[in-house]
């Protein structure tokens, strides 16, 4: 039996960065996805347990994680709690004896918390550390762009995490929310401070508002009229982890005036919120909105001179864009109402595969059997019923 289990990408509507310091954030997942593909290993010729993992886009050759590798890291973080992504990054670094990309140590950290966190929070009273270690097949693939903005980092480890969770026996589709809460754990591994935000689209679809420090409202999915979005990509590479870190320089380097940026982005969240509900988006002042975002974040320092000639451009054809993600490059995104826009200017990008055109409100992290010719589904982001077996 093998098994399939894919996530989608994100797009922040509105909210970069605030998102950080505990403001609301609007995200939107697209259909542009993260998928696992687990299937029943083979113990080696030393009978010893092992996760097979192929992750072909980092260019990498296959890797083996040993079972002596996989229960370090369970005992060592059943011994001690802290700083987790710590521990897990030394042990992969000594233990596992790859190459010294760091994307792919990354990856394979987040495989080990991922497995480390279910099997403690799954069975760890009721089975010795050492068990419950079968070999497994593990191969990731992705259909986004590696540091566009789009989310891969958290659909990986949303991925990553939904198996783990479904081969001990949980049922994700029941309640998004620990699929939620252990995908952000591995997903410092990738990001120094990552809100939360990116791992919760990606678990649930739709379109959310998140706000970090705000329990009762933490993640609301939105009754949002979703529509055509215009994607554009620079192929300007940036690390988010490092924009978010030059952010949080620049605060303090002058508090009040990153305090003002972010109180002004969102306020402008929150009226999008609004338009968003009642499927203001085709509007003067929803366009107003998209551009007064795009201004701030600007002031902020995370725009890009080709960001910035993208949107004046855009704007020429009367169509509000603003960047998505952290900035410095990644992604552009603009809202179409294609009876009203002359889409001249995106023709011609969508030429040099720049552009794409997607719909908004992707189903979240969907979970599949392939047996035989049979195939069964369990939808996590909409809470739909299937099957609970697993290997």
């Amino acid at each position: 039996m093998e098994l399939q289990i894919s996530a989608p990408g994100k797009v922040i509507l509105f909210g970069e960065h605030a998102v950080v310091y505990g403001y609301p954030a609007i995200a939107a997942s697209i259909d542009l996805r993260v998928r696992l593909n687990v299937s029943a290993g083979h113990l080696t010729d030393a009978g010893s347990a092992l996760y097979h993992v192929s992750l072909p886009d980092l260019n990498a050759p296959p890797v083996c994680l040993s079972a002596d590798c996989i229960n370090d890291v369970r005992s060592s973080l059943i011994k001690n709690r802290n700083n987790p992504q710590e521990t897990v990054l030394e042990i992969v670094s000594r233990q596992c004896l790859v190459s010294s990309d760091q994307r792919l140590l990354n990856s394979l950290a987040v495989i080990l918390l991922a497995d480390a966190l279910v099997h403690i929070e799954c069975c760890c009273d009721s089975c010795p550390t050492n068990k419950l270690v079968r070999p497994l097949n593990i191969r990731v693939t992705s259909e986004l762009p590696m540091g566009s903005g789009l989310g891969s980092s958290a659909a990986f480890c949303t991925v990553v995490c939904a198996c783990f969770l479904h081969i001990h026996g949980q049922d994700p589709s029941a309640d998004s929310s620990q699929l939620e809460r252990i995908a952000h754990e591995t997903e410092k591994l990738m990001h120094a401070m990552p809100s939360g935000v990116d791992t919760a689209i990606c678990a649930r679809g739709g379109i959310i508002c998140f706000q970090r420090l705000n329990p009762s409202q933490r993640c609301d999915t939105l009754p949002a009229k979703s529509g055509p979005l215009l994607l554009i990509n620079t192929r300007i590479p940036r690390s988010t982890a490092v924009v978010v870190l030059d952010v949080a320089a620049a605060r303090s380097a002058d508090t009040q005036k990153h305090g003002h940026l972010m109180k002004e982005i969102a306020s402008v969240c929150t009226q999008a919120t609004d338009h968003l509900c009642n499927g203001r988006l085709f509007c003067t002042e929803f366009d107003q909105l998209v551009s007064r975002n795009q201004d701030l974040l600007e002031q902020l320092g995370v725009s890009h001179p080709v960001i910035d000639e993208i949107v004046r451009r855009l704007a020429e054809f009367g169509v509000s864009a603003k960047l998505t993600g952290a900035g410095k490059g990644g992604c552009v995104i603009a809202f179409l109402d294609e009876e009203r826009h002359s889409l001249t200017y995106a023709d011609g990008l969508c030429k040099k595969d720049l552009v794409v055109r997607i719909p908004l409100r992707a189903e979240g992290t969907v979970i599949a059997h392939k047996l035989s010719k049979d195939r069964n589904s369990v939808r996590v982001g909409v809470q739909t019923a299937g099957p609970d077996s697993h290997f």
